[in-house]
């Protein structure tokens, strides 16, 4: 028998190799494996920030692609697994594996763009794709045929959370949170969007907790339009409304030259307004009080404004670049109001009363804006606005018996904003966006008259804003931001007053299921007041009366707290209802005090308002041809503190959409409004209003009405300044019976294009209003 010794050398091979056994047995077990591989689009470029998900054994495993498109997901072995792609601009992918035992499966999977705008092909069933919160809408046929803006659209989609009146051309959110307004991903207006033709818009995307450069907002609502290469058309509109007159005419032409499209458009607006039989009823709390009445019985203004606007657009495959200039010339020639005043007391004789009114404004303004798509999930986009504006206004007020007051300002107003933002989308389901603004406005004024005086009003204010989101579990959304702003303003060169303000918010997104979340938003921030309320010129109106600002006016805080419920009930229900508590805290209050034996109304930091709000909202597609929306808010007020007040109120809103064939039928109903703001308390009239319109090759034709049953009745404003209080009966023709025409006629050569339209920003003036 042979003996063999064991050497020092063989014990440490000996125990490697024990290590290397084991933990190959180790790997053995395992049970996980993993999905890995590249999401492209058809262009064969990467998608970034496509959801992934596996579904083994009836668990879900979720990751997100990169900004080259990779991906892996790991996930408990299983025989057989369903592998799903998800993006809001594509359409939804899934796919089933046998995994075999395999450790790592590599799957690449190219995905189509969805809503794809096909020539000859005509959408007749709407089509609502969702993604967690995201919703995407495509618009139908018949929504397109019964519509010839995009505002018009929209209110034939007729999305839950937001409200849109086709009446007034407003877009704004159902729950009244931060809506922002997009088109192709660009920042704009209501405006703006009523500007487009709606056969030029692909899709619409609605975002419950948008991110990265949109995450100041609370929801989101992006404008998809058409894009092509060559083509362009000419669009002629007309709007004539009767009653109380106002037309409205606007020439687009628009040319495409394979990356570039140059769009011109030329408007012209022209608008009376007579407000016969109004009346107010103001009492001054001098040593010795009195009451003015006053009844207008002759009431005549009269508006001209025109506007030109030239806009370059280049796109390219990861940017877009927008450049655009215009030039707004707006008149007001006349403005005249008379009466009889009344005074109690004897304080003045009785008499009769004139107040004329005019002023013009020229305004050339200047808009880049630049978006760039970055590799790995980057976007980074900047814009400059600026315009200039020289303003004149002239006031004067004659009653019998006394002083005449005449008041004459021109301002030279200047405004410009630079901004900027980026973001980075991670492997981790997490997006960090940073972002800087700066503003500058210089106002220089010269009043002459009765109270002459200089006034020169500067400000600049840089906010630097930070923002970060995570996804957790594919439920669960966590949104955190913070606004540092440094704010400077000068009065008459008296030294620059600084203010610093830090704005925390967060947003919380929870999906319970498939088909319905919970969203939960709070923040806080600071208010600066506008320029014409730190403009501290003494403007006499009346022998007895004078209104100044606060230059010396502080800061006031705002706080916000949402929660909103989102159900969607297949393709034919939606419901939307939310709470809120909204607070204003040490607001600018109006104020009235008797100083030299004049009543002056300026400003003062008051008290605090708080409301809390309960709405609900509902849009059912009742059949192919007919969509309803309905609604309703009660809120609960209270101003303390300077004028302290308490109110609730309850109104109901509601529209309707039907179509049939070319022709379609539109209304749309908000119920009496009481409420109040921080300085008075109102009472709105129902506004209401229907339509009917027809379209066929190009020519659309509207005819509509509203407010058709509120003749004679007036709205009504409530006041309390302190010293001095007010109450408006305002009876004016636009609450009565008013018909209006909308022609359109568009003629399109080549093939159809984005159709956008300039808007003048006008900033914040520090001119005083008379």
């Amino acid at each position: 028998m042979k003996t063999y010794r064991i050497t020092s050398h063989s014990k440490k091979l000996s125990i490697m190799l024990m290590l290397v056994v084991s933990h190959i047995a180790v790997l053995a077990q395992t049970t996980l494996s993993s999905v890995t591989g590249v999401v492209k689009g058809e262009d064969g470029r990467g998608i970034a920030d496509v959801s992934v998900y596996v579904v083994a054994q009836g668990v879900q495993y979720a990751g997100k692609s990169d900004g080259n498109g990779a991906y892996e997901v790991r996930f408990e072995r299983a025989d057989t697994v369903t592998v799903g792609f998800r993006h809001i601009n594509y359409d939804p992918k899934d796919m089933r594996i046998a995994v075999d035992g395999m450790k790592e499966i590599r799957r690449n999977v190219v995905l189509a763009e969805c809503a794809r705008q096909l020539e000859g092909i005509t959408v007749e069933s709407g089509t609502m794709h969702l993604d967690g919160s995201k919703a995407t809408y495509i618009p139908t046929q018949r929504q397109v045929n019964g519509a010839y803006t995009g505002v018009a659209l929209l209110f034939n989609m007729m999305i839950p959370q937001i409200d849109v009146s086709r009446i007034n051309g407003t877009i704004t959110a159902a729950d009244d949170s931060r809506l922002g307004i997009c088109i192709d991903g660009r920042e704009t207006s209501a405006a703006e969007v009523a500007q487009l033709r709606a056969k030029d818009i692909a899709r619409v995307e609605y975002e419950d907790n948008p991110t990265g450069i949109y995450s100041q907002y609370n929801k989101l609502v992006n404008i998809v339009t058409k894009k092509y290469t060559h083509g362009g058309y000419v669009d002629a509109r007309s709007h004539e409304r009767f009653v109380s007159f106002k037309e409205n005419n606007t020439v687009n032409t628009s040319l495409d030259f394979g990356k570039v499209n140059l769009l011109a458009t030329i408007s012209s607006a022209y608008s009376t307004l007579d407000n016969t039989g109004s009346s107010s009823k103001e009492e001054f709390l001098f040593d010795s009080p009195f009451t003015k009445n006053s009844v207008v019985d002759g009431c005549k203004f009269r508006s001209h404004n025109e506007s030109g606007a030239l806009k370059a657009t280049v796109r390219g495959e990861h940017y877009t670049l927008l450049v655009q200039g215009g030039l707004a010339w707006n008149r007001n020639p006349t403005g005249l109001v008379q009466g009889n005043t009344e005074y109690s007391g004897g304080a003045y004789p009785d008499s009769h009363y004139r107040e004329d009114s005019r002023s013009r404004s020229l305004t050339p303004s200047l808009y880049i804006h630049h978006l760039v798509n970055m590799k790995n999930g980057q976007i980074f986009k900047w814009m400059l606005k600026y315009n200039y504006s020289d303003r004149c206004n002239e006031y004067s007020y004659d009653e019998d018996g006394m002083e005449g007051i005449y008041n004459k300002s021109t301002e030279d107003y200047h405004f410009a904003h630079f901004g900027m933002n980026y973001s980075k989308s991670f492997a981790h389901n997490n997006t960090l966006s940073l972002g800087l603004q700066s503003i500058y406005q210089d106002s220089r004024a010269h009043y002459g008259g009765s109270t002459p005086s200089v006034q020169r009003l500067r400000s600049t204010e840089n906010i630097f804003s930070a923002s970060y989101s995570q996804y957790l579990f594919n439920r669960l959304f966590l949104g955190l931001s913070v606004d540092a702003d440094l704010k400077y303003y000068q009065t008459n060169g008296e030294g620059w007053t600084r203010d610093f303000s830090v704005s925390p918010s967060m947003n919380l997104y929870y999906r319970l299921t498939a088909k319905s979340s919970l969203n939960m938003s709070v923040s806080y921030s600071t208010i600066t007041p506008q320029m014409s309320i730190l403009n501290g010129a003494t403007v006499t109106v009346s022998p007895f009366e004078c209104r100044r600002g606060n230059p010396g006016l502080d800061l006031s805080q705002f706080s916000n707290a949402r929660l909103s419920y989102s159900l969607y009930m297949g393709k034919n229900v939606t419901l939307s209802a939310y709470v809120s508590h909204d607070g204003y805290y040490g607001y600018a209050k109006s104020v009235s005090f008797v100083e030299d034996g004049m009543m002056v109304t300026s400003f003062a930091k008051g008290g605090d308002y708080h409301s809390c709000h309960f709405g609900a909202d509902a849009s059912l597609k009742l059949s192919d041809n007919l969509t309803a929306k309905l609604g309703g808010r009660y809120t609960n007020a209270v101003v303390t503190d300077v004028n302290a007040m308490h109110g609730h109120w309850f109104f109901a809103k509601s529209s309707l959409y039907y179509t049939l064939g070319k022709f379609s039928l539109s209304g749309e109903l908000i119920t009496q409004q009481n409420g109040m703001n921080s300085d008075y308390r109102y009472k709105y009239l129902s506004r209401y209003g229907i339509m009917a319109s027809w379209s066929h090759r190009g020519f659309f034709a509207e005819v509509g009405c509203k407010q058709f049953f509120n003749k004679g009745k007036c709205d009504v404003n409530m006041y309390d300044f302190g010293a001095k209080t007010l109450t408006e009966r305002i009876c004016r023709k636009d609450n009565d019976c008013s018909v209006y025409v909308n022609l359109s006629y568009s003629f399109d050569f080549g093939r159809k294009i984005k159709h956008e339209s300039i808007q003048v920003e006008q900033g914040r003036s520090g001119l005083l209003s008379y």
